[in-house]
């Protein structure tokens, strides 16, 4: 593959996954566990689970500027086409350290995901 073509194909894929990231926090801020639940791929997490981590952290949780999903990590899961996306959640307004760890399914078409992590850091 070419160059050009690969950097092209991974800023396609970071757009993706992104939007995914951004649809997964904001349903965090909203309470939307039980969405989240259902549309993982996995059976990881509950939807009470995911509630009472949320409740137990100080503050509240608040939609984060969309740049600061430029600074997510996401880490190849070699030998899979998966990744998994880590992202410091916002409360208050301010980052926090506060992590949710989504694992992806095929990051380069047809996004699947599971929530896979909800922790301070």
């Amino acid at each position: 593959m070419a160059a050009g073509l690969f950097l092209g194909y991974l800023a396609i894929m970071n757009q993706h996954l992104s939007a995914l990231m951004t649809q997964v926090v904001i349903d965090l801020v909203n309470g939307n566990y039980q969405k989240l639940v259902d549309e993982s791929q996995e059976e990881r997490q509950k939807p009470e689970w995911l509630e009472e981590a949320v409740r137990q952290y100080p503050g509240k949780l608040t939609q984060p500027p969309a740049e600061a999903f430029d600074g997510m990590d996401v880490y190849e899961i070699d030998g899979t086409h998966q990744v998994l996306a880590e992202f410091d959640l916002w409360v208050n307004n301010e980052p926090s350290d506060l992590t949710v760890k989504v694992l992806v399914y095929q990051p380069y078409e047809n996004m699947r995901y599971t929530v896979w992590d909800l922790l301070v850091m």
